[in-house]
């Protein structure tokens, strides 16, 4: 898949509401940090 392609899967999965598949196409290692203090937020292994 390209950027593109994953972008275009992830969205639709979000809007879909299928979790798993949101999930399935982040990496293993994401952290996310947001504005609001949510500093390395993780998937639990």
């Amino acid at each position: 898949m390209n950027a593109d392609e994953i972008v275009r899967a992830y969205y639709s999965a979000y809007e879909l509401k299928e979790w798993k598949a949101v999930e399935n196409l982040l990496a293993g290692d994401i952290t996310f940090t947001s504005p609001n203090d949510d500093y390395h937020i993780d998937i639990p292994a």
